[in-house]
């Protein structure tokens, strides 16, 4: 009865989707969950399933403001780094990367580093696994960290160039991070991307980040938002007064 169950829910959402994209879209998607199935199997990795936030194996409290974890597709993740064209050796975050797919795909576009921030020590272990077994595949350079915390607790550090969301969180908890990022664009002045999929609170983004650009982007069925934001460094006040006061 329960594999019954499942399988009639898996044909209500093919037709909902049908119903929702229309057929050409439809067919996408379905073969992007396809490759990503495939792109498990070829990498001997785990990133195509579903963990329900109840799996996750965190406390009640941290539970508040978190969702479930969806993987990232890795063929409209790949087209829209080729799209955007980012310069070699910068440095990505994932905020919530769950087991590492956007990471993973991040290596093959010559970032220095890549660094997941994860609050699951369940999905971190996961992450771990999957980049230590695709870096020993691929021979990739670029350098892999995962980080088990809290995003409110993680400290964006003045090397990061890229920063991604698949809304991973609430908009009271993405308000404090957007504030960290402009605490760190005040300490090095640098143009930043936030990469933000299923974007439900891209207001908050605009309004927080006044970004210099917004994308919108469509790929294989799948909606991207990106914000390039380029934000000088604070004055130097103290500066400021000697220079008025003729003093040297």
């Amino acid at each position: 009865m329960a594999r019954k169950a499942a399988h009639s829910n898996k044909a209500y959402k093919f037709f909902r989707s049908l119903k929702r994209r229309g057929t050409l879209r439809t067919f996408l998607v379905t073969l992007s969950y396809c490759y990503d199935y495939l792109f498990d199997m070829k990498h001997k990795i785990d990133t195509y399933s579903f963990v329900e936030l109840d799996a996750l194996g965190v406390d009640e409290a941290k539970k508040k403001g978190a969702l479930m974890y969806q993987p990232t597709h890795v063929i409209p993740l790949r087209k829209l780094f080729r799209a955007l064209g980012i310069q070699p050796g910068a440095v990505l975050v994932d905020f919530g990367c769950g087991k590492g797919k956007v990471l993973l795909i991040a290596s093959e576009f010559a970032f220095k580093e890549v660094r997941g921030v994860e609050f699951s020590p369940l999905l971190c272990d996961i992450a771990t696994d999957n980049c230590s077994k695709y870096k020993a595949r691929s021979k990739t350079n670029t350098v892999f960290s995962i980080f088990l915390s809290d995003v409110l607790d993680y400290g964006i550090q003045d090397d990061e160039d890229v920063f991604y969301l698949y809304n991973p969180f609430d908009a009271h908890i993405l308000e404090h991070v957007l504030q960290n990022l402009l605490a760190s664009l005040e300490r090095r002045e640098r143009k930043i991307w936030i990469i933000y999929r299923y974007a439900v609170d891209r207001g908050l983004v605009e309004e927080k980040m006044n970004p210099s650009k917004v994308s919108d982007f469509n790929l294989w069925g799948f909606d991207f938002v990106v914000f390039e934001v380029e934000q000088r460094a604070a004055p130097n006040h103290s500066s400021a007064v000697l220079n008025n006061s003729g003093r040297t």
